[in-house]
């Protein structure tokens, strides 16, 4: 079974963990006024925001988004780096309330399934090699059999573009984010790949989702995290 769930040959991943105590204001903007901004941007198709399935009471909450955009350079380009460079009153406060965060600009080189869910698991994968065309056909012989076998809606490989990740770093947004994470921003590494796993299950999602956790444990890369996230919103471009 093979298909295009995800739209567009660009992606804008952000993953954020925020203070409880700061969620609340944080949620506002993000809903109310950024993602607004940022889908309707051109280039631009759809936005996607999940919050972790399994925050209990924790201190620290993640938060999971992505952009998908029709190509990477919508996300280097003027009108994208124009609005960076006008970051509002809400953005600038609300940068501070971020106590990680990790965004990257990615290439989508996979992406098999037939639909998308509420329910995603996020793994993030650093390859042995620097060889990347064995790495994505290994990946998507994988998830066309977790599609296959009914376990996952749909599955996406993304893979880090360093450069067009850096274009942030000169606009007025990129320096309120740079000022307010301090010794908390981190380098952009060599080499950072998501597989986006769609979960497929409507009772036992986190069985479901568990068993998915291990799925890529195997393989020519080291797993960095697996993460289980649930959707807040989605929105479509204008």
């Amino acid at each position: 079974m093979s298909g295009t769930p995800f739209r567009g040959t660009g992606a804008l991943v952000n993953v954020i963990t925020v203070d409880r105590e700061n969620v609340a204001d944080f949620e506002n903007w993000y809903a109310f006024e950024h993602f607004l901004d940022r889908v309707d941007l051109p280039g631009f198709i759809r936005g996607r925001r999940y919050v972790g399935a399994d925050v209990g009471e924790t201190k620290s909450v993640p938060v999971f988004s992505i952009y998908e955009t029709e190509t990477v350079d919508t996300l280097t380009g003027e009108t994208y780096l124009a609005a960076l460079d006008r970051p509002t009153p809400w953005t600038k406060r609300a940068f501070p309330y971020f106590t990680s965060n990790v965004r990257s600009v990615c290439r989508l080189v996979a992406s098999v399934g037939v639909g998308t869910s509420a329910t995603i698991v996020v793994v993030e994968l650093r390859p042995d090699s620097d060889e990347v065309e064995p790495t994505i056909v290994h990946l998507e012989a994988i998830l066309d059999g977790l599609v296959s076998q009914y376990r996952i809606l749909a599955g996406s490989v993304l893979v880090l573009d360093p450069v067009a990740t850096s274009a942030k770093d000169s606009t007025a947004e990129g320096r309120v984010a740079a000022a307010s994470a301090g010794e908390l921003a981190p380098a952009v590494p060599p080499a950072r790949w998501y597989v986006v796993l769609d979960v497929h299950a409507s009772l036992d999602i986190a069985r479901a989702a568990a068993d998915l956790e291990h799925v890529l444990d195997v393989g020519p890369w080291a797993v960095r995290s697996a993460t289980l996230y649930t959707l807040v919103s989605e929105r479509l471009s204008a």
